[in-house]
């Protein structure tokens, strides 16, 4: 359990800025990534539907964040 702490500690945000940041990391690797996956099987772009998965998958990463912060404090 101590060794789960620590870890906890580590990777816990340490305010909402933080947090902020981490989200938006994540929306835009995201976005990148299901832009190139998207390329690659379809030989297309749909845009509008990765920026709504984009968004899902940075929305979980806040939700994630969030608890690791309060749990944290």
């Amino acid at each position: 359990m101590e060794t789960f702490e620590k870890w906890l500690r580590i990777v816990a945000p340490t305010d909402w800025t933080d947090v902020i940041v981490r989200t938006v990391k994540v929306m835009v690797i995201a976005f990148v990534a299901l832009h190139l996956k998207e390329w690659f099987e379809a030989g297309t772009l749909d845009t509008p539907d990765i920026l709504i998965d984009s968004v899902w998958v940075a929305g979980t990463g806040l939700v994630l964040n969030a608890i690791l912060m309060w749990v944290k404090s």
